[in-house]
């Protein structure tokens, strides 16, 4: 299983040339500066990887070359240790530092090299303290030098290298060309290693030898890739590209054209190193930025492979396999989106760690069909597994049968024995460990690219892992669907939403979270959950059960439990309902689910007069598969005042409350007793109307009245108990139901104006717009005042001249009225030309603008008796002015006590109400104004000719026409 699954570090790793320093000794201050030069080159995007070498270190001993290949049969295609060897243990150059001026005599007894068998570029590098001579200056004494140490290490002059330093300090100009001189060795390194490669081809045959073609084009391609150009990055880049495409695409058609015959028992060695192959070429793909030929080349290598699964007791074993493909494809395409390739919301990371999680779940599957669980034991398992953990020498073969090309298995038994031992160890797989992380990072890509609903299907399937036996992660799971159900409500796609609930509420009862359990189990009691009868009949049952007390059942089959598992559950809810020192109680925001049960509230009218009693109306419905019966139902307002009179207490709740008992239970009794006592049991589909009326309070006069908030109290007050409360006019989820499901659950309700309107009438009231109450709000208006105004005046109005009104304020009320507020203002006021107001006659020359006066009378006016008053005016403008007069005044009515609950508003007297109510009278005037009079002139000549222009000393007349407009004598 391991070639199946792990892909090896060293096919991931970016292939750099390995180059040993010796001779740098730490604890030498030079020395240490030396390598922390070289550290700083140490990049992971580096061309040469550095490794600190003492002087007596060793490298991986050459293997034996062979003279002929004539009779050589390979026994695999890619050794396993060989490319770590290349890129970790195999220097391509060894550089050795001395401490060596030029002036120390015999120089070549200082050096003793050898290159360890191997075709290692060895090099010389001389640490040499005085006077740097510039580039291309040297002495003749220091050439003559330099090849003396070179004959002696036998080594060319080119080898030697002179790192000068200046006062125990390294120049970073001579540490880079060090640098680049290293770097063009050890690509003539790679391309020996190439050459060498290439001509043993010349001795291999395809009938026999052809493993090793395979074999030797990957390693031309690996040389090809060690070597580096950074001089001109794009170009050496297009080079070895090519030529790596090239050999790996010609490797890989010799796998999959037929040159290498695939059995059943390679063809796990044959799938792993095409699977080398097909990721280096897509990476070359992805770093060239052309992911379209990646994607294809992918898909063609996919194509080819996923029907190779070989024997069907391995079947699993092929799904391990490809899902290993396309998780790391999936990896390589998001490190290439990461530097900035553009991806789409069709081709994204996100579908392929989606296909790997799911080829997981095959595996998990088919593991399940071909493996015998009962004969798997824990200790057989573990030594199967460190049997098939057993050091190869290549990739992809049998532990039982290795270095075997044969086309049948060579010892049967064997076999057989090695297949059991795989089915063991697969036992033994955390799978969910493996899934949850490749849907978490689908989950992240789908959710980058905007694909909301395949980014909630992946959060579904991740909490079906969590929630699995295997797992056990329930709280988890609980979390992440808490997140999507409302999305899934909210799209209206109730078979998933219902699979979702079912999968939440098993997860809510495994860990005992009971708030939870109570608000899933009432949402799948709802119409619009589409689980079966019986499922909903178990969930409304166990809900009883928590409510009286008792352990609920497993709503869910058992056997998707461990019994070690229902033990823990059990323990918990029984812990839970038995611990807490008091009532369990909680709040359910009903806004955010749809319920079994629906709450609808409507006035009977859109404003209700300040002293008649406010009518409003609360409708039950229930589609749950039993009767429910709740003990306590409340209604809250925007004014605190009225929630008191809104309060219904079932009997057995009634029963169980009494003053003593209060305080221990959380839930007091009204001190007015305001509460009306109604049974709250539901049958199924049954409707359920109750009526409440009260007089408004004085301070609502001319406001507006809102239902803020509707409770349900469903549990006894004395025991575990919640509090279904819908906040607003209506619950969010209903929102999201479609109109033709509003239109029947609506027409349940028997509204009094239901019966009024036709079919396509109740359509539009009860629409996805219209889903509020019918009246979830009214206004208080002010009591029809019966005060008459009668004004006395004699139009019209002159012009900046005061007009005097009588103003006659009667009551016809049967009680006195009091506190009376008079109000006189002109209602179309201009800012410039406002008429004045005046209630006493103003002086000629007073310019005070007052066009709004308010008068407070203290004493009472009895019944039939009157108010006079004067009122004089002075208007600017020739137009029709309104005056409103506006009396406001407070009179005590009395209704009859039988029309409400007692309590419910003012005082109680001879069972009769006194409400104090507040009243308005309005009276506009129309006055209309004009001028006093006009006055026309022109001129003319002294013989009364019309003259248009006056000339200098010649004499004209002006002749003026005044004419009197008003009804009365004026004096000008």
């Amino acid at each position: 299983m391991a070639s199946a699954c792990v892909f090896p570090e060293e096919i991931l790793r970016r292939p750099r040339p390995l180059v040993y320093l010796c001779g740098l000794d730490q604890s030498n201050k030079t020395h240490k500066g030396i390598w922390d030069s070289f550290s700083s080159y140490h990049r992971p995007n580096a061309s040469l990887s550095f490794k600190l070498v003492d002087v007596n270190f060793e490298v991986p001993k050459p293997k034996y070359k062979k003279g002929s290949y004539e009779w050589y049969i390979p026994k695999g295609i890619l050794k396993t240790a060989w490319i770590d060897k290349h890129l970790s243990h195999v220097p391509s150059v060894v550089a050795i530092f001395f401490e060596l001026n030029w002036d120390e005599g015999d120089l070549a007894g200082h050096s003793q090299v050898q290159s360890q068998g191997h075709q290692t570029k060895i090099v010389l590098v001389l640490i040499q303290k005085g006077t740097i001579l510039p580039a291309g200056v040297g002495s003749p004494q220091a050439s003559d030098q330099a090849t003396q140490l070179c004959d002696a290490c036998d080594l060319p002059l080119r080898s030697l290298l002179v790192l000068p330093l200046s006062e125990d300090t390294v120049i970073d100009g001579f540490i880079k060309r060090l640098h680049e001189e290293l770097l063009s060795l050890a690509n003539a390194y790679y391309q020996a290693q190439v050459r060498a490669v290439k001509s043993h081809k010349d001795y291999l045959n395809k009938t026999t030898h052809a493993l090793l073609f395979v074999r030797h084009y990957i390693k031309i391609a690996f040389f090809s890739e060690m070597q580096q150009n950074p001089a001109k990055p794009e170009a050496q880049t297009d080079t070895v590209l090519k030529y790596y495409k090239q050999v790996l695409s010609l490797a890989y058609s010799n796998l999959t054209e037929g040159t290498v015959r695939i059995y059943d028992t390679n063809l796990m060695e044959v799938k792993t190193v095409a699977g080398f192959i097909n990721y280096k070429i897509c990476k070359l793909y992805f770093q060239n930025n052309q992911p379209v030929a990646a994607i294809k080349q992918f898909k063609i290598f996919l194509e080819y492979f996923k029907l190779k699964h070989g024997p069907q007791q391995l079947l699993f074993e092929h799904y391990a396999w490809l899902s290993k493909q396309f998780s790391i494809f999936a990896e390589l395409f998001e490190e290439a989106v990461e530097i900035g390739l553009p991806a789409v919301q069709t081709q994204h990371p996100g579908f392929y760690y989606q296909q790997a999680a799911y080829l997981t779940m095959q595996r998990r599957e088919s593991a399940r069909m071909v493996c015998d669980k009962k004969s798997c034991v824990q200790n057989q398992a573990q030594q199967s597994q460190e049997f098939l953990d057993a050091q190869l020498e290549f990739w992809g073969q049998r532990p039982w049968r290795p270095g075997i090309q044969s086309i049948d298995p060579p010892d049967l038994m064997k076999e057989k024995t090695g297949i059991e031992l795989l089915q063991q160890a697969e036992m033994t797989v955390p799978y969910s460990s493996i899934i949850t992380p490749l849907l978490n990072s689908a989950v992240i890509h789908f959710k980058k690219f905007k694909c909301t609903r395949m980014k909630r299907w992946m959060i579904v399937q991740m909490c079906e892992e969590y929630s699995s036996s295997e797992c056990g992660e329930h709280s988890k799971a609980l979390k992440y669907l808490q997140k999507v159900l409302p999305e899934y409500r909210s799209e209206a796609w109730f078979n998933l939403f219902s699979s979702v609930l079912q999968m939440a509420l098993h997860c809510a009862y495994v860990i005992a979270d009971i708030q939870h359990f109570t608000a899933i189990s009432i949402e799948v009691m709802g119409e619009y959950c589409t689980l079966p009868v019986e499922y909903k009949q178990t969930c409304q049952m166990n809900l009883m059960q928590l409510f009286a007390g008792a352990v609920p059942h497993p709503p869910n089959d058992p056997t998707n439990l461990t019994p070690e598992q229902v033990n823990t559950t059990r323990m918990l809810w029984h812990n839970c309902l038995t611990n807490s020192q008091s009532s369990l109680k909680f709040n359910i925001d009903m806004n955010k689910i749809t319920a079994f049960v629906s709450v609808r509230t409507t006035f009977e009218k859109d404003y209700f007069c300040a002293d008649e009693p406010i009518c409003l109306c609360i409708y039950l419905h229930s589609s749950a598969q039993f009767s429910v019966r709740f003990s306590k139902l409340a209604l809250k307002f925007s004014n605190p005042v009225y929630d008191s009179h809104c309060v219904v207490l079932d009997p057995l709740e009634l029963s169980n409350l009494s003053p003593e008992t209060s305080d221990t239970t959380g839930t007091e009794l009204p001190v007015s007793k305001n509460w009306l006592e109604e049974d709250l049991s539901l049958k199924p589909d049954e409707v359920k109307k109750i009526d409440f009326k009260f007089f408004p309070v004085k301070n609502d006069v001319s406001h507006r009245l809102d239902i803020t908030s509707v409770s349900l109290q469903i549990g006894q007050s004395s025991k575990h108990h919640a509090i279904l409360t819908w906040f607003g006019h209506q619950s969010q989820a209903e929102m999201y139901i479609s109109s033709e499901q509003n239109v029947k659950f609506h027409n349940k309700f028997d509204f009094t104006t239901q019966s009024k309107l036709s079919k396509d009438q109740r359509k539009g009231v009860f629409s996805k717009s219209n889903l509020t109450p019918l009246r979830a709000s009214c206004v208080v208006a002010p009591r029809e005042s019966q005060v008459s105004i009668n004004v006395v005046h004699k139009p019209p109005v002159l012009i900046n001249e005061w007009y005097k009104l009588e103003v006659t304020i009667a009551n016809h009320e049967v009680q006195p009225i009091t506190n009376t507020r008079l109000d006189l203002l002109f209602p179309d006021q201009k800012q410039l030309f406002s008429p004045q107001i005046s209630l006493d006659w103003p002086a000629q020359d007073d310019d005070t603008k007052i066009s709004h006066i308010h008068r407070d009378i203290s004493e009472s006016v009895a019944p039939e008796d009157t108010l006079s008053l004067t009122l004089f005016i002075r208007c600017f403008q020739e137009l029709e002015e309104s005056l409103l007069i506006r009396v406001a005044h407070d009179v005590d009515v009395r209704q009859p006590s039988e029309t409400v609950k007692p309590g419910s508003g003012g005082e109680t007297t001879e069972n009769k109400i006194v409400l104090n109510c507040s009243c308005l009278k309005e009276e506009s005037i129309a006055l209309p104004v004009v001028k006093p009079y006009e006055m026309v002139s022109r001129i003319a000549t002294v013989t009364m000719d019309p003259l248009e222009t006056i000339h200098g000393e010649e004499p004209f007349l002006i002749l003026s026409k005044i004419t009197a407009l008003s009804p009365w004598p004026i004096e000008i």
